[in-house]
């Protein structure tokens, strides 16, 4: 089945929001001792990485304050160089740089 660019957007979106919710009430010591919850967020940014993968270059270009390069980047981190995932910038993406993302997304103009 093809998919269409709003359905990445929702994919984009719903990671976002279920990061949000696997991590409210924990803080960096709980989230890198819980191996299930970190795991889940994990696999939620390569979703992101992949969806925002799919979006061609006139879209990035018309919505240039999503940075399209270094989501891209960090899915392939993370799925090729898994081994090396430092839990603190795990932490970081997930309660900065996701929720901006969410809002962001919510004014992807496709």
């Amino acid at each position: 089945m093809e998919r269409e660019l709003s359905h990445f957007k929702n994919d984009i979106k719903e990671a976002c929001i279920e990061i949000a919710k696997f991590i409210d009430g924990y803080d960096f010591k709980k989230f890198s001792s819980d191996h299930k919850t970190s795991s889940a967020v994990l696999m939620k940014l390569s979703i992101i990485g992949e969806s925002a993968s799919h979006f061609p270059e006139d879209i990035r270009l018309k919505n240039s304050y999503i940075d399209w390069r270094t989501i891209v980047a960090m899915r392939n981190f993370l799925v090729h160089e898994y081994f090396e995932v430092d839990p603190k910038i795990i932490w970081k993406t997930a309660i900065e740089d996701v929720p901006a993302l969410l809002e962001s997304v919510e004014k992807l103009s496709l």
